[in-house]
């Protein structure tokens, strides 16, 4: 495997010097959709999410038969992940009119609430 990836090195005259690697990778463009648990780690200008409801974040397996100090941790720790994401802008939604299987509306995460209400949104 070294033999063959030095030969494509020097056929293809790669450069070596690791201070030259950022020009082997293009800049990406573009929207990515993509779940709160998988943007660990990831940076984005702007980082968009929908969905910030009771029973979505935190989800319905962290708030039944758990604790409501387990149940916000959760949901605190998922919200940090997804605005810890964004470089420039952070955009977060909860919205109305969305129902259970059973027919009940969702309602605002808690701890996004909060937060809207201690900045006067």
């Amino acid at each position: 495997m070294l033999k063959s990836t030095e030969k494509r090195i020097n056929k293809d005259g790669i450069d070596r010097d690791p201070s030259n690697i950022s020009k082997y990778f293009n800049e990406s463009t573009g929207i990515k959709i993509t779940t709160c648990h998988s943007t660990k780690g990831d940076e984005y200008e702007v980082v968009i999410c929908v969905g910030l409801l009771e029973g979505k974040v935190p989800h319905w397996d962290e708030i039944i038969n758990k604790s409501s100090s387990y149940s916000a941790y959760m949901a605190r720790r998922l919200l940090y992940v997804i605005s810890s994401r964004a470089k420039s802008a952070l955009y977060l939604f909860s919205e109305k009119g969305i129902y259970t299987a059973t027919r009940n509306e969702y309602i605002p995460t808690k701890q996004l609430s909060i937060a809207a209400s201690k900045l006067n949104l």
